[in-house]
This record gives structure tokens, sequence and C-alpha cells, in this order.
């Protein structure tokens, strides 16, 4: 070779003659350090008896075939009798071969899997599952990947065995604090928060003052939820309660979580007119003052008049009413007949029954 570029030799093997023509076989070797892209060089022949010769040659290096392997998580803390994975990813350069992984490493009782074996894309997940017979304690697993033509790869993950946590749970409820007026009803989440355990949970209510039911959407609970119902008659007098709500597992202690209840005096409202017996003249107006009096309630409050004769027509200053006061006016036409008529003003709103009032 003449003038080839750094870290490229070439050697001469098998070289035969037959009449005019010989042939030889070029050996081009590469080094690792050689940068990727192309390169020309001649090849140089010389002969004792006849002038030298020389062609040139062009070579393109690319990137070697090669893959590399990561692993992700490479730490991982898994209980004796549950599994953990972790992610094993194929960086591959001008290589597209299967790739067998296996693991080295695990002790008896600990079993491995890869989700995808051998692996043609990118990536797999490695499951790894200690038994309860797993001594607890920390262990290197080595991943090895193999593939034709190339030496192989490997990564490595510290598995830490650890014994189970105690069967467990814990309730919570919301909200713990109910306020309820009398006559109504309220409902509260209770949640399980479960640590290795699956098994049922019996919910009672303990302490529950008279005529307070408790009732549950779920009991036994199996899963991690249940609805919990609190119904307070309208005899229960008002003030501050509270109650035990306890769970009772097969095998484990009791919990309990105390329940505030404040019961309050029903919702209500009244509507008082002035005047209650208003005088108009024929083709006149006049006007009502209406007012709200509320007890524990806020809504808006739709007011109407009922029973008006025909040519009497009303209308009310505010309509609905956040607040506690209106202004009803009534129009009376020419020809309405004098005489004395019952109206009636209603109050409607959207939780409780009508409020009825006659003038």
């Amino acid at each position: 070779l003449l003038n080839p570029p750094s870290g490229v030799t070439g050697s001469i093997s098998n070289s035969q003659t037959n009449g005019q023509n010989t042939t030889a076989t070029l050996t081009i070797e590469i080094d690792a350090n050689v940068a990727p892209g192309s390169y020309a060089f001649d090849v140089y022949a010389t002969d004792t008896d006849l002038l030298d010769a020389r062609a040139s040659f062009a070579l393109t290096v690319t990137e070697a075939r090669t893959y590399d392997l990561t692993a992700t998580p490479v730490q991982l803390i898994v209980e004796q009798d549950a599994q953990g994975t972790t992610s094993v990813a194929l960086a591959r350069t001008n290589f597209s071969g299967d790739v067998t992984l296996s693991v080295e490493g695990a002790p008896s009782g600990m079993t491995t899997s890869f989700d995808v074996n051998p692996v043609s894309g990118g990536a797999a997940v490695l499951t790894i599952a200690p038994d309860g017979t797993v001594a607890t304690d920390t262990y290197t697993l080595t991943i090895r990947g193999t593939a034709t033509g190339l030496s192989d790869r490997t990564a490595t993950v510290d598995v830490t065995v650890t014994e189970p946590a105690a069967p467990d749970y814990l309730i919570g409820v919301n909200p713990a604090a109910l306020t309820i007026d009398q006559g109504s009803s309220e409902d509260a989440t209770i949640t399980l928060t479960r640590s290795n355990f699956a098994d049922a949970v019996t919910l009672a209510a303990e302490g529950v003052p008279a005529d307070v039911t408790v009732t549950f959407s779920d009991n036994p609970v199996n899963d991690a939820d249940s609805e919990m119902t609190v119904a307070v008659d309208a005899a229960v007098p008002t003030g501050s309660y509270s109650f035990t709500l306890r769970g009772t597992a097969t095998g484990l202690p009791d919990k309990t979580v105390t329940i505030d209840l404040t019961v309050e005096e029903a919702s209500s409202y009244t509507l008082g007119l002035s005047p209650s017996a208003p005088t108009v003249d024929q083709g006149a107006s006049g006007t009502v003052d209406v007012t709200i009096t509320r007890l524990n309630f806020t809504e808006d409050v739709t007011l109407s008049l009922e029973g008006a004769p025909a040519g009497v027509t009303s209308q009310f200053s505010v309509n609905p009413v956040s607040g506690d006061a209106s202004v009803l006016t009534i129009d009376v036409g020419a020809a309405v007949t004098a005489g004395t008529y019952g109206l009636t003003v209603r109050g409607t709103s959207a939780s409780l029954s009508d409020c009825l009032l006659y003038t």
C-alpha cells in the first residue's frame, strides 16, 4: 500500500502467477481509532525486470457494528414473594441482529424473565421475583447480551431482598366532621389504605346518638372504599355529638376513627307581608313589602303571586331573592270589580318545599 491513512495496514497473501496474470489477496486491517470516512490510496506492485505499477484504491470506513446494554434502574428493592422490574435498553450502531439476553448471579429461589427474548428491537423488561426462601441480602445480577459475530455485552443490577412488611390497613374518613340539619342526612367516604393485606374489613358505628342512623354502601369492605351515610331524625336535639367508626379484620387489631357530628336546626324560611291586607283603588297600584326570614338557609327564593283576578297584574322588585326582601307591586285595572280577593304569595327554592302566604 502506498500512503495509506494512519491506522490502516495491508498484507498480501495467496500470490499466484498463471501465464501473463498474477493474482493475490490483499487484506486490509483498520485500527479502531481510524475515523469513519472515505480514504484514497494506491496499491503498488514492483518487479525486478519490469516497471513498477500502481492502481488507485478507494476505502470507506464505517463505525464498527456494535451495541451497548444498559439497565434502568440499576438498584432494586424487592420483598420476598414479590417482584420488581428493570428496563433493559440496547443502543445499536450499524447492527440490527437479534440479541439473546440472560441473567447470571441470581441465587436459588430468585426467578428472572424477560418479556422479549431474543431482542430484535431496542428494549426489554426484566422481571425479578425472589420467593420466601431467598435470604434478605443484596445480590448483584449480571445481564448478558449475546449476538452472533460480536463480543458479549453486560450490565449489572443490584437487587436488595427484604422481608415483607407486616399486613396492615388504615381507615380514613372524609369528611370526619359532619354538620347535618334535623331531618336530613349526609355522606362521607371511608377509604382503606392496605399494606400486604387483602382480606375483608367489617365496619361498625358505635356510640351513635339516639335517632341517628349510620349505614354503609359496602360492608364488609373487600376493596378500598365504602360510603357512610349518617341520617339525623327531626327529633334529634341540636348540639355537638361524636361516635366511633370501628374496622374489624381477622388477625389484625381493630382500627377506630372518631366522627364529630353537629346537628343544627333544619333549614327553613318564612315569608312576611306588610301590609298583609292592602287596599288598592280601581285603576291604581299598591305595594306590599315582602320579607324573607331565613334559618340555616342561603338559597335563592323565587316569588310569585297566585289567584289574582283578571285585570290585576303584579311584579317583584327583586326576583329571585338572594337576600331577605323584595317589594311586590300590584296594578289594578279600572275595570276590575270592587271587592275583596284572596291572593297567595308563593316562595319556591331548590331544596325546600314551597312557602305560601295569603293576603
